[in-house]
């Protein structure tokens, strides 16, 4: 509670912008820590007001949105007000919204048009555009239950609801703002939606460092979002970084950017080459929605693996990677629940597989995405990697699909940068870095209506096994 409200002070009192880029009533682009302070404490008062008012409410609100300001604002009311930030991705049909909201056990939710109607839940009116306008001053409350509740992406099925106490996010700033050298002198472009860990992460660090966030202007992540304002730090995932590499602008010696955090996917040995020969610095993370974002986290220059020679928080058991420490979150909720997620030793098993070579973790897989295929085991994620190496390719999903002579094999989904190149070429690509047993047997377009998020697995490899009906049959009937 003392470091919150240390935070929360020093953001109430610092007079320099450290929102950027706000499409806002507050009288430009920029507003300072002051104006971000009075603007969350006008919304956490209407909060107040209702948590006296209404008895059903527990201190949980599922907030539905894709303005990252008022994301902003409401992670903050909340904070202050000490009630649970329970993002849900607007990506969500809006009729499974509600299940969502059962699993993570939220009486309330903003706004009210984001959400069916439902006499159980309260559906709250905050204008957040009025009540900027306003000022209250008030002394962060003590937390009903928990700082959050984050969704797991749901790659692998449903997605698990995640409860983080704020010494938890707090702890996990702290382990990473050092390594990244963010003070309050520093920017970092809000690239990541804060309804993932990652996104919240990059908020709490920010909170936690007095650094300034600016807010990406476009859907999507262009080189003028680093131009427009002075910004020091980024998240990105593989991909945005293969893409900004291919404009000539995108270097130090134009921008201010100077410290990269890759995620979301294998990073190769010429990505991090070339982006630290553009001068930029380049860190590679590990880390989930149950560790608050980053727990282990290295700069890297010549090969991608992450420096854990000093990390006593994390294990190999079995080729699966276990973490502990005081960032592993509180709980996974459901609707009738809390589960714990470590055992008595405070140990949490992940689900993932990795290796540790000269103290550098590497990251293999899930263990519930590796199948058998003719006695072989068949890791995915190692054909994923293998195939985002060849040059046309920009993304790649392995699924198994059933197979009568060996069991399972491998079938792989391509997104193709440009034009496509023909499958012989890849196999001859593979061929320098996979054993023959794990080449795709069979090869899918990208489905047209997959989203820029992490593939559903279990869903796509349904659809694999459908079209491979669908051939079949087409084949018969010729």
């Amino acid at each position: 509670m003392a470091a919150l409200s240390r935070i929360l002070s020093e953001l109430e009192h610092d007079s320099k912008p450290r929102l950027l880029g706000v499409e806002a009533p507050l009288g430009g682009p920029a507003i300072s820590g002051r104006q971000w302070s009075a603007a969350a404490t006008s919304i956490a008062q209407t909060l107040l007001t209702m948590d006296t008012q209404h008895r059903r409410f527990n201190g949980r609100i599922a907030v539905c949105s894709d303005n990252p300001y008022q994301l902003i604002l409401m992670a903050t009311a909340c904070l202050k007000a000490g009630m649970t930030f329970q993002p849900i991705s607007p990506r969500w049909p809006i009729d499974q919204r509600g299940s969502l909201m059962r699993s993570m056990q939220s009486t309330a939710c903003w706004p009210s048009k984001a959400f069916m109607p439902s006499d159980h839940i309260l559906h709250v009116d905050i204008n957040i555009e009025e009540l900027v306008a306003q000022s209250h001053t008030i002394a962060p409350q003590a937390q009903h239950v928990s700082c959050t509740t984050l969704l797991t992406s749901g790659s692998t099925g449903t997605p698990k609801a995640v409860e983080h106490s704020f010494e938890q996010h707090l702890a996990a700033a702290q382990f990473c703002n050092p390594i990244l050298n963010l003070s309050k002198r520093s920017c970092w472009l809000m690239s990541l939606p804060i309804y993932h860990a990652a996104g919240y992460s990059i908020f709490m660090r920010c909170l936690a460092a007095g650094a300034t966030i600016a807010l990406q202007q476009q859907r999507s992540l262009t080189i003028e979002d680093f131009e427009l304002h002075s910004v020091t730090h980024a998240s990105l995932v593989t991909t945005q970084l293969k893409r900004l590499l291919e404009l000539r602008h995108f270097n130090s010696a134009h921008l201010t950017l100077r410290h990269i955090m890759v995620g979301g996917g294998p990073v190769s040995d010429e990505l991090v080459l070339t982006a630290t020969e553009r001068g930029f610095k380049v860190y590679l993370s590990y880390g989930m929605t149950e560790t608050a974002a980053a727990i282990a986290l290295s700069e890297v220059k010549t090969h991608a693996g992450i420096d854990v020679s000093n990390n006593r928080n994390l294990k190999l058991h079995d080729d699966e990677i276990w973490l502990r420490g005081s960032q592993i979150a509180q709980s996974y909720l459901t609707w009738s629940e809390h589960i714990t997620l470590t055992d008595a030793q405070g140990w949490f098993a992940t689900g993932d597989t990795g290796e540790v070579i000269d103290d550098h973790l590497f990251i293999v897989g899930r263990k519930d995405n590796q199948f058998i295929s003719g006695g072989e085991n068949i890791q995915p994620e190692l054909i994923e990697r293998a195939l985002l190496l060849h040059p046309s390719i920009q993304n790649a999903v392995v699924v198994p699909v059933a197979d009568s002579e060996f069991g399972a094999r491998p079938a792989a989904y391509i997104l193709w940068k440009e034009s496509p190149v023909a499958i012989e070429q890849l196999k001859a690509a593979l061929s320098k870095t996979l054993p023959r047993f794990m080449f795709p047997s069979h090869w899918f377009e990208w489905p047209a209506l997959a989203q820029d998020q992490k593939p559903p697995r279990k869903l796509w490899a349904e659809l694999a096994e459908q079209q491979l009906v669908a051939l079949n049959r087409s084949s018969y009937a010729r």
